[in-house]
C-alpha cells in the first residue's frame, strides 16, 4: 500500500493467482495458521509471523490467518503493516467492530490520531455505548491537544466506571496541568499516591495543593504519609512534623476559643517552657479534649 497504485495492483494480481489453490494447499494453510497462533500465544512474535505469513500466502482468503498476522505485526511495533491487512479484511466486512477497533488501535500507535478517531467514531455508530471506544476517544483528544474535550470525555467515562484502570490518573494529571485546573490535579494526584505511597514528589505537591485550598484534614493525612516515607528512607524532616501540628491548629481555627492559647503555648515552648506550661493550662481549662488530642497526635509522630 505504501508503494502507490501500481504496487497495489501488483498485489491484487498476485492474490488472484495464489487464491486458485488446491485442497491440499488450503489444508496446509490451516496447519500454518494453527502453528502461527500457537507461537502467538507463546509471545514468540517472529515465529508467529513466519507461519501466519505462510498461511496467508497459501490462502489469501483465510481471514483468521490475516487477522492474526495483523495482531502479530502490532506486537512487533509495526502498525503500518498491520493497517494494510486490516483494511483488506474490512473491505469485505466494513462493520466488523473487532476489525474496526483493531484498526483504530493500529492508527493510534502509528500516531495517526485523526484516522484513529475517525475509525473509533464509526465503532460508536455501531456500538453506541462501547466503553473502551469512549475511553480511547478521550486519549486521542488528549494526544491531539484538545484538552478540554479530552477531560469531558474521560470524566463522562469515569462517572460510569466502577473500577477505572490506574493508567487513567496520569493522563488526567497531565490534562489538569495543561488546563491549570488545581481541583482536577488534586483528584488525579490523590489517586496516584494512593497506589504509590513512595512517590514523594507527588505527595509533596499534593500537600501543597491541599494547603492552598485550605483542606487541612487531607493535608494532615498527606503530611503524615510523607513523614512515614521519609522516615523509612532515613530522611525524616522535623519541618514536616511541625507542619502536621500547625495544620492541626488550622483545621480547628475559629471553631474553638482555646486554640488561641494553644497556639501561643506551642510557640512559647520553643523559648520559655514555664510560659508554655501556663498557656497550656489555660487551654486545658477551656478545652481538655483539645490538649488530649494534640498529645495523642504528638505521640504517634514520635513513634
Amino acid at each position: 500500500m505504501r508503494n502507490g497504485p501500481n504496487g497495489w495492483q501488483s498485489i491484487l494480481l498476485l492474490l488472484a493467482v495464489v487464491s486458485c489453490q488446491t485442497a491440499p494447499e488450503l489444508s496446509l494453510a490451516e496447519d500454518y495458521l494453527t502453528l502461527g497462533t500457537a507461537y502467538y500465544d507463546l509471545k514468540n512474535w517472529s515465529q508467529a509471523e513466519r507461519f501466519l505469513l505462510r498461511a496467508v500466502q497459501l490462502d489469501p482468503a483465510n481471514k483468521a490467518a490475516r487477522f492474526n498476522l495483523a495482531l502479530t505485526l502490532l506486537q512487533q511495533s509495526r502498525p503500518e503493516e498491520a493497517i494494510g491487512h486490516l483494511k483488506d479484511l474490512l473491505s469485505d466486512d466494513s462493520e466488523n467492530t473487532v476489525l474496526l477497533k483493531t484498526l483504530g488501535y493500529a492508527y493510534f500507535w502509528s500516531k495517526n490520531f485523526t484516522e484513529a478517531r475517525s475509525v473509533y467514531r464509526k465503532v460508536l455508530d455501531i456500538l453506541v455505548q462501547d466503553r473502551d471506544t469512549q475511553f480511547n476517544l478521550g486519549l486521542i483528544a488528549y494526544e491531539l491537544g484538545e484538552y478540554s474535550e479530552a477531560r469531558q470525555i474521560l470524566d463522562t467515562w469515569l462517572s460510569e466506571e466502577t473500577s477505572p484502570p490506574d493508567s487513567i490518573w496520569p493522563v488526567l494529571e497531565a490534562i489538569s496541568r495543561k488546563l491549570k485546573d488545581d481541583a482536577g490535579l488534586v483528584r488525579a494526584l490523590a489517586k496516584i499516591v494512593e497506589k504509590n505511597k513512595g512517590d514523594l514528589v507527588r505527595l509533596a505537591e499534593l500537600e501543597s495543593l491541599y494547603a492552598k485550598a485550605g483542606r487541612w484534614e487531607e493535608r494532615i493525612a498527606v503530611l503524615t504519609q510523607l513523614d512515614s516515607q521519609l522516615t523509612l528512607q532515613g530522611k525524616a524532616d522535623p519541618q514536616h512534623r511541625w507542619n502536621i501540628g500547625e495544620t492541626f491548629l488550622l483545621q480547628l481555627r475559629q471553631q474553638d476559643p482555646a486554640l488561641e492559647w494553644f497556639g501561643k503555648a506551642i510557640q512559647a515552648g520553643f523559648k520559655d517552657t514555664s510560659r508554655a506550661e501556663n498557656l497550656l493550662a489555660r487551654t486545658e481549662v477551656l478545652n481538655p479534649e483539645l490538649i488530649r488530642s494534640f498529645f495523642i497526635e504528638k505521640k504517634l509522630l514520635a513513634r
